[in-house]
């Protein structure tokens, strides 16, 4: 499919070279397979099981994130711990 005319063009190697102007592509884009006519093109599952399968690939990497940081706070708040228990024997020891 062409570019329409009114589309900005925008291609790094086109200011800097105009040499380059004769082989890089800036007229023409690739669209996907069946885009082609955005009114009947419509997203949904291709079978009953990929719509939960996303979902709970989902929530994993929710629940690996969440993880993630509560192993960081945990760590944050034993060090915290650490320093408070050591300023606290070092006031015990004055």
């Amino acid at each position: 499919m062409q570019m329409p005319e009114f589309y900005p063009i925008v291609c790094s190697g086109k200011a800097k070279n105009p040499e380059l102007n004769q082989i890089l592509n800036v007229k023409w884009v690739i669209l996907p397979i069946g885009s082609e006519h955005p009114n009947e093109f419509s997203v949904r599952p291709n079978n009953p099981y990929e719509d939960p399968l996303f979902r709970s690939e989902y929530e994993r990497y929710e629940f690996d994130v969440n993880l993630y940081r509560y192993r960081q706070t945990a760590k944050l708040l034993e060090r915290s711990l650490n320093s408070a228990s050591e300023a606290e024997g070092e006031r015990l020891m004055l």
